[in-house]
């Protein structure tokens, strides 16, 4: 049984902050990226030099950005053909060419090129059509592209190169297509990640094997400690584990935060990857993968955790695991933990126990299940508050009155 965090649980709030530090420039999709979409076309048009623009040119140049980007090949002839600057830009910063490479219109850019298109021009965002093109999987435009010139290594404002947009976007035949082309496979991106992490974190086999064979550095980490293998515990791909640790990957290696490739999988739930990191001997980090597997309700996970060594009586950052599975609402959980052993009166530093932490939180079925362990009813925290207390204040009188009648058996 699970619930959603209480917000009085701020310990579970602590320790699901290690695993889900926001995984800057790789969490968000290439979309998040893109020059503008349909149903926001740009509102004005100007060259690369923001010139004056005339009426009757101003109209050609809106015409031929709506046509690029809608895959129309004799709009954008009609457009050119009116005096449309071939490289006047949207609002966004994107010319037809870089909207073009959303669609992957071979026609299209074809003639966009004859007709002048800067092929390393930049949006308002520093990516460059070749960026946009590889984020979307268009291997024969990227092919074109850097045919006509395109930089391959060229970074947008987050520091990513078309080869991190393709790994990030699960793009193997353009990222095999960038590889072929010379393309550095171990560039990093503002917050230190490669493609490699990239690929990771999604999860992507194919695109994985082709930047390991390419010699992507198997251990990179980012600016957060983060390596490959935690971005695949994070996804829970096993194949992606089994192919880092085959070229080498540390298996017990831990971020800044302390955490390693064991807690980030526990943490999301990844059963299979978890059992694969233990059997793979990892046993570093037991006790606190247990708490982040008890915080999230996931039983299964627990008990692998606990046959591996992890202390069911454990405490971290001052909080018994028992008192985490209750402040959560893990019936389940909180019950195999008290059948290996886990106090049912231990308490947190402020004094809390597993019974306040579900009294406060309402969690009558939580709180049963405690009192028929011999949860003590009347112990006080460091505000001299009791369980009964705590849940009269929340408004939890179901809570109360079961306190009451427990009190009355005893």
């Amino acid at each position: 049984m699970e619930r959603a965090l209480p917000p009085a649980c701020t310990v579970s709030k602590l320790l699901l902050s290690l695993a889900f530090a926001a995984w800057t420039g790789w969490a968000a999709s290439a979309a998040a990226q893109n020059p503008v979409l349909p149903g926001s076309a740009p509102a004005q048009t100007a060259d690369q030099t923001d010139a004056p623009i005339d009426p009757a040119t101003r109209a050609a140049n809106e015409r031929l950005l709506d046509a690029a980007m809608m895959g129309d090949a004799p709009g954008v002839a009609s457009a050119l053909s009116q005096g449309a600057n071939v490289n006047a830009a949207g609002a966004s910063g994107a010319t037809a060419l870089g909207l073009t490479a959303l669609n992957g219109n071979l026609v299209i850019a074809n003639a966009l090129v004859a007709a002048g298109a800067e092929v390393n021009v930049e949006d308002k965002t520093g990516e460059t059509p070749l960026m946009v093109a590889a984020s979307q999987g268009h291997a024969p435009l990227v092919d074109l592209l850097l045919a006509k010139g395109a930089a391959i290594e060229a970074k947008d404002n987050l520091e990513l190169t078309a080869l991190m947009a393709a790994a990030s976007a699960g793009r193997g035949d353009v990222v095999r297509a960038l590889l072929a082309h010379g393309a550095a496979v171990n560039p990093r991106s503002d917050d230190g990640a490669t493609a490699l992490v990239a690929a990771c974190f999604g999860g992507q086999i194919d695109v994985v094997e082709a930047l390991l064979g390419a010699g992507a550095d198997v251990n990179v980490q980012d600016m957060a400690g983060r390596t490959p293998l935690m971005a695949a515990a994070l996804n829970g791909e096993v194949a992606v584990g089994r192919a880092l640790l085959a070229k080498g990957a540390a298996l017990d290696a831990a971020d800044k935060g302390g955490s390693n490739a064991l807690i980030y999988a526990s943490a999301n739930g990844h059963l299979e990857f978890v059992q694969f990191l233990l059997d793979s001997g990892l046993k570093t980090g037991l006790d606190p993968a247990l708490a982040f597997a008890v915080n999230k309700c996931q039983t299964p996970i627990a008990q692998a955790l606990t046959r591996a060594g992890a202390k069911p009586t454990g405490i971290l950052r001052g909080s018994p695991v028992a008192m985490l599975a209750a402040a959560a609402g893990c019936t389940d959980t909180l019950t195999f933990l008290l059948a290996n052993g886990a106090d049912v009166n231990a308490k947190a530093e402020d004094g809390t126990t597993a019974l306040m932490a579900a009294a406060m939180n309402g969690y009558a079925d939580v709180a049963q299940i405690l009192i028929d362990r011999g949860a003590s009813i009347d112990i006080v925290n460091d505000n001299s508050q009791t369980a009964e207390t705590l849940a009269a204040r929340a408004g939890h009188f179901d809570v109360v009155d079961l306190l009451k009648a427990a009190r009355g058996t005893r």
